[in-house]
């Protein structure tokens, strides 16, 4: 194994649309020089606390080191800091759990990448006009070898690979579209992730990846792995989700395309969005799709349906869920033959129950219901004969 290199991240393309340059992990220029910045030493962008499995670290560790950049400004689209843990006794261990918080004073958050293992995000407003931030997670083994220009190009066997946990953090100056997005992963290359607007259906994202198939020893397949963290914001705004924090498995899809892959999609412990987790991806070049999924509200089920009268019935049901878009209301529907006739009620339905009148005396009816919503209708529920 080769020491951790020293990196700069370099930002993912924050186009809503079109295509995107190739930005990847690359040596740190003289300009974004990496070195401890605690806070007691040195002013934000600092170290503010450490920690390797829950015991903590200080500056003067003999084997651990945790370094910084300075603020980097001179992008007009955003402004950064990089990081990098680095380990003098050896390889870092992906065993092990690091848990890093910064203090950024006003440089805001918007926005992270990092080589990390499905790590947790916090930002942390002071209220004032400055920021904290704060990093969880453990070190990715990454292989490298591929280029660093367009069209990627990777060997079939890494060159050569480190365990690695590092990162940047953004503040955007003028494009907020992934305001609150955070990537991590441990693919060599990735050439950019950027929103794709069809026109005629919701915006999804794509991200470009690119990774040898092999470790160095030329057997062991590489299987990458990356995890999203996408806003409530960004799911109104782009995807057309109304309701997100009634997301749920289901709420979103993705797809690669040659390689098999794992895709979970889970509510943000720490609220205001969704974590996409990526796993089991196979090289060398592979494109990732997140798209919007099912969000109308599930199907109700009909618990049974009654003939009162002649020309009504009674429906009775249990609620739909929604899964993306709040239930607004619920409508059911008697068929006979050609003729059909409808009842609406309100999201709370007394007793969940819906009377249907118009029918037809003496004519056998089948009634079900279904969940209204802003994103449409669900699917009507199973059928009673009435």
């Amino acid at each position: 194994m080769t020491n951790p290199r020293v990196v700069t991240l370099a930002l993912l393309a924050l186009m809503s649309t079109g295509l995107s340059v190739v930005l990847t992990a690359s040596p740190a220029t003289s300009k974004e020089i990496l070195t401890e910045r605690w806070c007691a030493d040195t002013a934000a962008p600092c170290l503010l606390s450490a920690s390797r499995n829950g015991v903590d670290l200080t500056a003067g560790d003999p084997d651990i080191e945790i370094q910084l950049t300075s603020a980097q400004t001179a992008n007009p689209d955003y402004d950064y800091f990089s990081f990098i843990v680095v380990d003098n006794s050896g390889d870092l261990s992906p065993s092990d759990l690091y848990s890093l918080t910064f203090d950024l004073g006003t440089l805001r958050p918007d926005r992270s990448e990092s080589y990390s293992a499905r790590p947790d995000i916090d930002r942390i407003d002071d209220g004032d006009g400055t920021h904290k931030f704060r990093i969880t997670g453990r070190p990715v083994h990454l292989t490298y070898g591929c280029n660093d220009s367009y069209p990627i190009v990777c060997p079939s066997v890494a060159t050569s690979d480190a365990y690695e946990f590092s990162g940047e953090v953004y503040r955007l100056k003028t494009d907020l579209t992934f305001q609150g997005f955070d990537q991590a992963q441990d693919v060599d290359v990735v050439n950019g992730i950027y929103l794709v607007d069809p026109g005629d259906a919701p915006a999804y994202l794509v991200s470009e990846w690119g990774n040898s198939h092999y470790e160095t020893d030329g057997t062991t397949v590489v299987h990458g792995q990356a995890r999203f963290r996408i806003s409530y914001t960004m799911l109104r705004r782009d995807f057309a989700i109304p309701n997100p924090e009634t997301m749920t498995a289901t709420s979103m899809v993705g797809s690669i395309n040659g390689s098999p892959a794992t895709f979970e999609f889970t509510q943000d412990p720490d609220g205001d969005g969704m974590i996409v987790d990526i796993s089991g991806v196979t090289f060398s070049k592979r494109t990732v799709k997140v798209k919007r999924g099912t969000i109308t509200p599930t199907r109700p089920k009909l618990r049974k349906a009654k003939r009162p009268a002649a020309r009504k019935a009674k429906v009775y049901f249990d609620r739909a869920k929604a899964r993306g878009a709040k239930v607004k209301g619920y409508q059911a529907r008697c068929v006979a033959g050609k003729q059909v006739r409808y009842a609406s009620a309100g999201k709370s339905a007394f007793k969940s129950k819906i009377v249907v009148k118009g029918l037809t005396p003496g004519r056998h009816y089948k009634c079900s219901v279904r969940a209204k919503s802003k994103a449409g209708p669900g699917k009507w529920s199973n059928k009673k004969r009435v």
